[in-house]
């Protein structure tokens, strides 16, 4: 069981001190909080009986995803809040279901595993990979991860309805991993926010103008779709510059192995002789 806040798609209320309706809870692209997340009230559960467009089970300090009650709600679900927990890539899985139902969810655990990377990527299969049963929320357009604990490795399953991803304040450094993840996995997304990680330098964390500008460009070379990046909007001369950039760098890093070509096969003939 868990405390949240969730909208019905006809803004109904529930008086259990349970926040309902008309907007989810969002936060700053910096991972500051809008709206306060710190309701009183019951504890309670959405069930196949409730639909709700928007949930947010922030503030929780989960260390799992809680798929037995996001689950229920495939048909509805559009806004996930799961900011301010303490989730990562490979936490334990323990579900508050019946037997029935756990077997259930690992079924569909080892089958959007299968759809989402055809088990290359992950040859044991591991059913306690977190974020791998999103992908059953087919209309879900917007995840917010705040501040948990990401790593730039974290593995999505295949999700085309999501156009908004936070990602702020988590354990993310390594940029072209990261990047290129979101890139595969989530080909329709308009806006990125992941600022206050490692990888994404900016007056939030120390890193400098410079560093700044050229961590936009590279995401931006790599996901022509963006519209927005962290708190600002992408405009064409970015487009442009990072099309030019990255071109270019990609141009010299060919010239460079031709380069070095001949001088790797005369090393390796000099090598024969002797």
């Amino acid at each position: 069981m868990w405390r949240l806040s969730a909208a019905t798609s006809d803004k109904s209320r529930i008086d259990h001190g349970i926040i309902i309706g008309s907007s989810p809870n969002f936060h700053h692209p910096s991972g500051e909080q809008l709206m306060d997340h710190h309701t009183s009230g019951q504890i309670a559960q959405p069930s196949h009986s409730s639909s709700f467009q928007w949930l947010s089970f922030a503030y929780q300090n989960l260390t799992e995803i809680p798929y037995d009650a996001i689950l229920t709600q495939t048909d509805t679900l559009e806004v996930l809040d799961l900011s301010y927990n303490l989730l990562n890539e490979y936490p334990s899985l323990t579900f508050k279901s019946s037997l029935n139902d756990q077997q259930h969810y690992f079924g569909l655990f080892k089958n959007v595993l299968k759809s989402s990377c055809s088990g290359a990527c992950c040859p044991s299969f591991n059913p306690y990979w977190n974020p791998v049963l999103l992908g059953q929320m087919e209309r879900l357009s917007t995840l917010i991860l705040d501040c948990n604990k990401y790593t730039s490795h974290v593995k999505f399953p295949y999700m085309p309805s999501v156009t908004t991803i936070c990602v702020n304040k988590n354990k993310i450094n390594n940029l072209p991993v990261f990047v290129e993840e979101i890139r595969r996995k989530f080909p329709n997304i308009k806006i990125l926010s992941m600022m206050n990680n490692e990888a994404a330098p900016s007056y939030f964390n120390g890193g400098s103008l410079t560093q700044y500008k050229d961590y936009r460009l590279y995401v931006i070379s790599q996901i022509p779709g963006l519209e927005i990046l962290d708190d600002t909007e992408v405009l064409e001369r970015e487009r442009a510059q990072a099309r030019k950039t990255y071109r270019l760098q990609q141009s010299r890093h060919v010239s460079r192995k031709k380069k070095e070509e001949p001088s790797r096969k005369h090393k390796q003939t000099h090598a024969q002789k002797q």
